[in-house]
């Protein structure tokens, strides 16, 4: 059967794999209940700008982080003209994994000054000493320094008009064994306090505590979590969300597949990302198969192992941990105060009796 809200291009039933797989992989988004909810906050954020100029999306692997932020790219250019305009709304840049034991800066600002169109960002034309007495002044590429290269960002931003840079993989920025990595955000923080832009910076858990070592950073930074479904709560938009991704899927399927929602739950830990990975796995193998239709078979053999499942579990947990905000009482204590009294005292009952009115009780009586 084919599902009865199916998405997809009826036509794809007859193309090739390639073509069924390019149109899963990266022909849709699925605009579920929490990527929507997110993304709403973001906007608060872009639309109503702040001194908090960092803004730090974070959640577990496999939630949707990337899918946001290009969402968010989108947003920025939704109705403007970009065909020969020297201005840029807004800059998209993936942090790369670098293979070094300090970041390297030179990179990361190349890499920029590229994703805002700059040309030769890493040397420029400048006049070099003459070759003997007899020749005059000559033109020569020179490699910038670092700390031209930051000026040189910088004064992009400013000519281009960048007003926000959405930063995917920022853990990135921290996976080095040697500096101090976990100040390399106050670089971030430097750019955007000297440029007035702002940064939507997106990433795993494991970015909080890097964020969190500076009480200044913290107080310049939002914290948006980018939670997965909750199974005790949200059961329901969880389903909503399998059977988008189901109804995408380019090929026929088993009449049962959307009875057990819990056998999805253990595959994916409410993570959408992961799901449509599967989902990916699944089709795949499916249209190897030689099958008519996508199985409930199909989608056991490819569901991530339960060491994955498990790893990614611990990584929630940690996350939430860390964003779990602290009592007024802790607050207190931490700052020699006693406990809030409205907080361990019950509160008082109202007597509804009149001033000076007895309190019920029997007399005694006199022998």
């Amino acid at each position: 059967m084919i599902h009865p809200q199916a998405r997809f291009p009826i036509a794809l039933l007859h193309a090739g794999e390639g073509e069924r797989m390019e149109y899963f992989s990266n022909g849709f988004v699925l605009r579920h209940g929490h990527l929507n909810q997110l993304f709403e906050k973001v906007k608060q954020q872009i639309e109503w700008p702040s001194d908090k100029n960092i803004c730090l999306v974070t959640g577990p692997t496999g939630v949707g982080k990337t899918t946001l932020a290009q969402k968010l790219i989108e947003h920025f250019y939704n109705g403007v003209q970009t065909v020969n305009s020297p201005t840029m709304n807004a800059v998209y840049f993936e942090v790369p994994k670098q293979n070094k034991t300090k970041f390297d800066w030179d990179d990361f600002f190349i890499r920029l000054l590229r994703a805002m169109d700059e040309p030769f960002p890493e040397s420029k034309l400048a006049m070099a000493k003459p070759l003997t007495l007899q020749h005059g002044a000559r033109l020569t590429w020179l490699k910038t320094k670092t700390k031209d290269l930051r000026r040189d960002v910088e004064t992009a931003i400013n000519e281009r008009g960048v007003k926000w840079i959405v930063l995917d993989e920022i853990s990135h920025l921290f996976k080095h064994a040697a500096g101090k990595h976990e100040q390399n955000l106050d670089v971030l923080k430097s750019i955007a306090n000297i440029t007035k832009c702002h940064f939507i910076c997106v990433g795993t858990y494991e970015c909080l505590f890097y964020v969190d070592w500076s009480a200044q950073l913290t107080r310049r930074s939002q914290l948006l979590e980018f939670s997965p479904y909750d199974w005790t709560k949200d059961q329901v938009s969880f389903a909503q969300a399998v059977s988008g991704l189901l109804a995408h899927l380019p090929c026929e399927l088993e009449p049962d597949l959307m009875r057990d929602m819990e056998f999805y739950y253990l595959g994916c830990v409410g993570c959408i990302g992961l799901l449509k990975t599967w989902f990916e796995q699944a089709l795949k193998k499916f249209l190897t198969s030689g099958n008519t239709l996508l199985s409930l078979e199909i989608l056991e053999a490819t569901r991530p192992n339960n060491r994955e499942i498990l790893r990614l579990i611990e990584e929630i947990e940690e996350g939430s941990r860390f964003l779990n905000v602290p009592s007024e009482d802790e607050v207190r204590a931490r700052l020699g105060m006693t406990k809030s009294s409205n907080a361990s005292a019950a509160p008082k009952k109202i007597s509804a009796r009149r001033v000076g009115e007895r309190t019920p009780k029997r007399d005694k009586v006199k022998v």
